[in-house]
């Protein structure tokens, strides 16, 4: 593209995917009459502090003492100036107490630092950053929304400048299916670094266009999907704006992707409802709306239904053996010798679903240009810090000042995790003697049930304290990456509810004796027990559903009466609500999280419990299609849009399954050796319980299960054959197709988007600067 070609300037009218407003900061109105903290006053001193974090800069660099300026001096010249320019020339010209380097305790108002930050905001945003916006009031006039969209020049220019990723265009001697079918690695379009070849038509040629629903088209369009253009446009506000410090300090509310309606409705329609429950999800639909990270979650969910069905089938069959036992000593010794196969194939079953999953994410990596991906994370927003200029990425970021502590306190974390573990074992030791009791007191069926229902809602209020303990100690110990942050929330929560959700279950198998069980064997009991908690877990999961949708609700309603009771004084407030103010009132969605490992701990009670209940794989069968559709219900009608994170596999998730699936092949062997009453029927009533005949039964079994489980993961491989030839093709295409063209372009094309942010700088007036009322919309 040459030079001739103008970014947009000012607020233009947008129409269809070109300009489309794909991005939201939520703004309280420092106009709102009826706001009465903005009448407070705050020291210019903490005024300047906060406003120097959101801009990614602090007060000692901006305003120095005379002994640090005099460091400074002495230092790199360019890092200086660097430092120097975070904060704009206009806000240094407008805003007089900003650099005040003696401020005293000297005050302004809550609405003037209010009405001043967001100015500067959007001045960099518009003059700085190059972005388009509106602003919108809200109905209830408390709120404004800035919706921020990109020209497409825009976007073809920071694609190129941070080396985005798009995807190529499927040749015409490509399409043809015999030839797909003869060289399968071709089915995938190559992924490449966004060029801007010498000659404009070329790169229209090379890479794919989409029309205002997103569909690929030939004629016109878009380079950029709605999720490219939301990435491309959070990685510009990051390079200069603190969104979260910008929360914290409540100069804004809440920052968010805006839906798509045609997109929305069709996954709605044929994905989110109860309706399509046994139809399969539409993955690259959902991975073209929500990201790669949502998408996986689902595509694991996917797998994880349809392997679940093998288990349930042969699982109902055995408990139906188990089940005509009670009747018939023949069928109950096949019983028995079911039970041993089940617990094989259990074990197998897991290693397979493990490697099956690994394949599947290496493809669909392949097919959505994830393969190696490495995102540059941004800090944490709420990362602490001191502030610095990073000499790697040249950014100002945070760094950590003392690296002891970072250990310290995640050791404090895990000892205090430790000793709500005992505390919680406690708990369940209490409960099993309530349930002894009743037992021993020949209330038989009243104590199995009491107990196991007692044991299923203590395991989901104690899930529900300890998540926010988890997530306060997460917070404590002060990661500085999104990924760091989860990995480690995950692991702590994952260690906590293996012990709460399994330790009764775990007594059962291998303390209790006949005064807790009524006979030789609790392998019924256990049975019945982990039945109980099942559904009762179930049933809880289906009331904390609503808890979302409720809170949507409450909101709705509360503004509905505010707007009722504000226009008897003022009858001209409109009673619609426009898109973006509805989407305000829906919960944010952060992370697949606690949905995964929910799920990893159901799949525990099959891997590791399944023996005692071979028929629980069914009821977990029947429980993921339901789940699917409602996580699917949520994220689309009560949830705002996810951010669409890119990723490349499901993370330390993986590796959860894994251990799951090790300690589930141990632990059903020990079921089957030392619960299920099998060596009595082997070696006779004589047998000494846990003596030299179970070590070595159960070690033999134990052995012959972990060897298949790793034969499978050597024999299977990680990677299916085609992903790496679809690579090698995929990057001797773009050689030839793109660098033959682009490869002298980047030195000229970086000065002309380094010469076109200052020239735009150059064109502000004073009076661009300061937000008023005349430049905010009521109506749409």
């Amino acid at each position: 593209m040459s030079e001739s070609v103008p970014l947009l300037h000012g607020h233009s009218h947008h129409h269809g995917l070109k300009n489309m407003k794909v991005y939201v900061i939520q703004f309280p109105s420092p106009f709102d009459e009826n706001n009465s903290d903005l009448k407070e006053e705050i020291l210019v001193l903490e005024a300047q502090k906060q406003f120097f974090k959101v801009f990614k800069t602090s007060r000692s660099i901006q305003i120095p003492t005379p002994g640090v300026e005099q460091e400074l001096q002495l230092k790199n010249q360019r890092k200086k100036n660097l430092d120097e320019n975070a904060i704009p020339d206009m806000v240094k010209k407008q805003v007089s107490w900003l650099f005040n380097s003696n401020p005293g305790e000297s005050k302004i108002s809550r609405k003037e630092f209010l009405q001043t930050v967001i100015s500067g905001v959007l001045f960099t945003i518009k003059y700085e950053l190059n972005l388009d916006y509106t602003i919108l009031e809200s109905r209830d006039k408390d709120e404004l929304f800035c919706e921020i969209f990109a020209s497409e020049e825009w976007l073809q220019k920071k694609a190129h400048s941070v080396g985005y990723r798009l995807q190529f265009r499927s040749f015409d001697d490509e399409n043809d299916p015999e030839h797909l079918i003869k060289y399968p690695f071709k089915t995938v379009s190559p992924f490449a670094k966004f060029e801007i070849p010498e000659d404009f038509k070329e790169a229209v040629h090379l890479f794919k266009h989409y029309d205002i629903e997103e569909n690929e088209t030939n004629e016109g369009g878009s380079l950029f999907t709605y999720n490219d253009r939301v990435r491309l446009i959070r990685n510009s506000l990051n390079t200069r704006l603190d969104l979260h410090i910008m929360k914290e300090f409540e100069i804004s509310l809440e920052d968010f992707c805006l839906h798509s309606e045609k997109p929305l409705e069709y996954l709605k329609s044929e994905w989110a409802i109860l309706g399509k429950m046994f139809t399969a999800q539409p993955l690259d639909k959902i991975r073209n709306y929500f990201g790669e990270k949502a998408s996986l979650y689902f595509a694991w969910m996917e797998m994880y239904k349809n392997f679940m069905v093998s288990a349930g089938i042969i699982g109902l069959i055995i408990q139906v053996f188990l089940l005509v036992g009670y009747f018939d000593e023949t069928e109950k010794q096949w019983g028995k010798y079911l039970q041993i196969f089940f617990a094989l194939f259990l074990a197998f079953w897991a290693s397979f679903f493990d490697q099956v999953w690994t394949r599947k994410e290496k493809i669909f990596a392949w097919k959505w240009g994830t393969t190696s991906f490495y995102e540059e994370e941004e800090q944490r927003g709420e990362f602490k810090g001191k502030m610095h200029r990073d000499p790697v990425s040249n950014k100002m970021k945070r760094k950590r000042t003392k690296e002891w502590w970072y250990a310290l306190s995640k050791f404090i974390s895990y000892s205090i995790i430790f000793v709500i573990i005992v505390g919680v074992l406690i708990i369940i030791w209490t409960i099993m003697f309530f349930r002894w009791f009743l037992i021993n007191d020949k209330m038989t069926t009243i104590g199995q049930i009491a107990g196991g229902v007692l044991n299923a809602v203590q395991i989901r209020i104690m899930n529900i304290i300890y998540d926010k303990i988890a997530t306060l100690l997460n917070d404590w110990e002060n990661h500085e990456t999104e990924t760091e942050y989860n990995n480690r929330l995950a692991i702590k929560v994952f260690i906590f509810r293996f012990f709460n959700s399994y330790a009764s279950l775990f007594y059962l198998a291998y303390y209790a004796d006949e005064t807790d069980c009524g006979t030789g064997t609790c392998m019924d009991y256990l049975s019945i027990q982990l039945a109980l908690i099942f559904v009762v877990s179930i049933l809880l999961n289906s009331i904390e559903v609503s808890v979302p949708f409720l809170l949507m609700k409450r909101r709705m309603i509360s503004e509905d009466m505010k707007i009722a009771e504000m226009k008897k004084k003022n009858p001209e407030l409109r009673e619609n609500l426009y898109p973006v103010e509805k989407q305000a009132k829906f919960e944010s969605y952060e992370s697949p999280l606690s949905d995964y490992i929910e799920m990893i701990i159901e799949f525990g009670y099959v891997a590791i419990f399944g023996t005692a209940l071979p028929v629980l794989p069914l009821f977990l069968l029947l429980e993921i299609v339901v789940e699917v559709r409602v996580d699917s219900w949520k994220i689309c009608n009560v949830f705002k849009r996810a951010d669409p994170h890119r990723s490349e596999d499901i993370g330390v998730f993986k590796d959860i399954i894994l251990v799951m699936a090790y300690i589930g092949a141990i632990n059903n062997a020990g079921l089957i050796i030392f619960t299920s009453g099998v060596m009595i029927d082997i070696f006779g009533k004589n047998v000494t319980y846990g003596g030299t005949e179970y070590l070595l039964s159960f070690v033999a079994l134990e052995h012959f299960m972990l060897l298949g489980m790793f034969l499978i993961s050597v024999i299977i491989p990680d990677e299916p054959t085609v992903v790496p030839k679809g690579l090698t093709w995929s990057e001797r295409v773009i050689n030839e197709k793109l660098y033959k063209t682009g490869a002298t372009l980047k030195m000229k094309m970086g000065k002309f988007l380094v010469g076109t942010a200052l020239n735009e700088q150059d064109k502000a007036h004073d009076e661009d600067f300061l937000l008023t009322e005349s430049k905010i919309r009521y109506n749409e």
